[in-house]
């Protein structure tokens, strides 16, 4: 590390690191990820194409398709997590190609509450490129102040929720799906 760098980490801080030591205040890391388990199109509300696994792995190339079926709504999944004991973050890397207009929304279920709360909406984007290792996708990400209410037996549900009326050309793709 160069010294203009060790300058940068150490500006603003209150704590000065041990002689020798290097100290980088502004880092987080990020606990393990959880992954899901297992995913279900609900009601035949879609057409899905790949498996869990395919969401486990971020920019491997590998994606979880489902094609909006001639219905409202257009698709409907349940992305599950087990083993669960909190979670202050969920992650969901996708790309909807499908219409300006219509919206992909994703949500916990409140088992308190028996509802499902919605915490993201996904744009529409087309231009994404399935080539392993590649940024594929627009990443959705969102702090969860208190997770008690969405776990239950240590099992989290997300939904990937398309509520308007579907087009079989639309589809939606997701890279990578978890908590931590």
């Amino acid at each position: 590390m160069t010294d203009r760098n060790k300058r940068y980490f150490n500006f603003n801080s209150s704590r000065q690191p041990a002689a020798g030591a290097i100290h980088y205040p502004f880092i987080k890391i990020l606990p393990t990820p959880i992954v899901p388990d297992s995913v279900a199109i609900i009601d035949a509300h879609g057409t899905a194409t790949g498996t869990v696994a395919d969401m486990q792995v971020e920019n491997d190339g590998n994606v979880y398709s489902v094609q909006e079926i001639n219905h409202t709504p257009g698709f409907e999944f349940v992305i599950k997590f087990i083993s669960v004991p909190f979670f202050k973050f969920m992650r969901v890397t996708g790309a909807y190609d499908g219409a300006v207009t219509h919206t992909v929304i994703i949500q916990l279920y409140d088992f308190v509450n028996a509802v499902y709360q919605t915490k993201r909406a996904m744009l529409h984007f087309p231009n994404y490129n399935l080539a392993a290792g590649a940024n594929i996708t627009d990443r959705y990400e969102t702090i969860i102040e208190n997770s008690d209410n969405y776990i239950s037996g240590g099992e989290v549900w997300m939904r990937i929720f398309h509520p308007q009326a579907g087009q079989p050309a639309h589809d939606i793709h997701i890279d990578y799906a978890s908590l931590f």
